[in-house]
């Protein structure tokens, strides 16, 4: 009876713990210009320290959030959802790989994806976004602009302004 109550104990434990524990790796987009915003988001189902393998000439910005979400699916199991949002740009055009990310937690050490991004020149005023601007803006030396970064933002994400300066040159 004893040994069927630790079988049956060792079985149970096993089940609970051999969860398998995730990490992904996600951008906001593939494909910037110099200059553009980019968004780095790391999920997960452990806590742990989180580094990102990034290349020299990607910078972070100011953002950084992070959050848990905590779930019921629907077979009865508990799920725990951990994100990690930093952001950032790149100052020159090229194809970059970002990643992989490493999380610690203990002993354990997840790793994750890498995922490419294509980085393009900081395009020049077009001749349909000139159109958007009045024409009397378009007659003065310079002016600004100010812009949201994103035109779909969820609730509790952070709002990022992007301001130009569109200059004349005679």
């Amino acid at each position: 009876m004893v040994v069927k109550n630790l079988i049956l104990c060792l079985c149970i434990s096993h089940a609970f713990l051999s969860v398998a524990q995730t990490l992904k790796f996600e951008l906001s987009t593939t494909k910037v210009t110099v200059g553009e915003r980019l968004e780095l988001k790391v999920i997960s189902d452990i806590t742990g320290s989180v580094d990102i393998k990034t290349p020299k000439n990607f910078h972070y910005g100011s953002t950084e959030q992070s959050g848990m979400q905590q779930q019921l699916d629907h077979a009865g199991r508990f799920t725990v959802q951990i994100s990690y949002i930093r952001d950032g740009y790149f100052d020159t055009p090229g194809n970059f790989t970002l990643g992989p990310v490493i999380l610690r937690s203990g002993k354990k050490v997840l790793t994750s994806n890498t995922l490419n991004v294509t980085v393009s020149k900081t395009p020049t005023v077009s001749e349909k976004e000139a159109l958007s601007y009045s024409p009397r803006d378009l007659r003065k030396p310079a002016f600004g602009v100010i812009q949201p970064g994103k035109l779909k933002i969820y609730e509790g994400e952070g709002l990022v302004l992007e301001s130009k300066v569109i200059s004349r040159v005679t």
